[in-house]
């Protein structure tokens, strides 16, 4: 089941709930939070920036997906950039 992220106009708490579909869709679920009568609201999760390719030479068992930019991706890491870990 898929996890999703909700938020209590009440209380100002962020939630994270595993969910089916349906009972996301019909809403009005209780704030979870202690004391608190708020009805949660779904949060809008971001969108990526996640670019990834696919490699496959069509000899290979299966297809490799990998982000876009692996080589600059690890040659940051490698040398030490500021802000990768």
């Amino acid at each position: 089941m898929p996890s999703y992220r909700f938020i209590c106009p009440v209380c100002n708490n962020p939630q994270r709930l595993i969910l089916t579909p349906d009972q996301a869709k019909a809403g009005k679920l209780p704030c979870q939070w202690n004391g608190c009568e708020g009805i949660l609201k779904r949060a809008a999760k971001p969108p990526t920036a996640r670019i990834t390719e696919t490699l496959d030479n069509g000899l290979m068992a299966r297809a490799v997906e990998r982000p876009a930019d692996a080589e600059q991706l690890h040659n940051e890491m490698a040398h030490g950039k500021k802000g990768l870990i």
